[in-house]
């Protein structure tokens, strides 16, 4: 008999902000859930000390009710990013913006088989301005410093890099 992995389907929302302040406060606006994990306040600092406090509370072992759906936490060049156990990911990265001369907060939020809730939230922030990217552009978008534009998976919004 073959083992198959299950697949699961994932969608992603990419922003750029001017400040973290104004992500963090669009994204609880959107998707409050992350309050219980991450905290109400608006700082890095204490969103950071709000994640550390949240995986030292449920360190991802098989006790864990949602196992194996645990909570992961990764710094690397690309972003700080951040998995819930509701899953639930969302990461940062701060970019120089060259044309402004100013730091930019390029946020992502990824929803690993959304709920029928979640397609709603999704919707609600797309209306806001998110914009979709598939896995294969994701990395594009991180690359993106200079104002290019990501490629869209809307057929109507698609840009072109310049």
């Amino acid at each position: 008999m073959k083992f198959t992995k299950p697949r699961f389907q994932s969608t992603n929302l990419a922003k750029t902000f001017d400040s973290f302040e104004d992500a963090y406060t669009n994204i609880l606006k959107h998707v409050p859930e992350l309050k219980s994990y991450c905290g109400d306040t608006a700082l890095d600092s204490a969103v950071l000390h709000n994640i550390m406090n949240t995986i030292l509370k449920n360190i991802p072992s098989i006790s864990n009710k949602n196992y194996p759906n645990t909570l992961s936490f990764s710094i690397n060049a690309k972003e700080v990013g951040f998995k819930t156990d509701s899953n639930i990911a969302f990461g940062w990265r701060t970019v120089f913006d060259r044309k402004d001369a100013s730091i930019k907060y390029k946020f992502r939020i990824t929803f690993i088989n959304a709920s029928t809730y979640q397609q709603e939230i999704i919707s609600s922030m797309i209306d806001d301005k998110w914009f979709t990217v598939t896995p294969k552009h994701q990395s594009r978008f991180w690359n993106d410093i200079e104002g290019k534009k990501p490629v869209f998976d809307e057929e109507d919004t698609v840009e072109k890099e310049q």
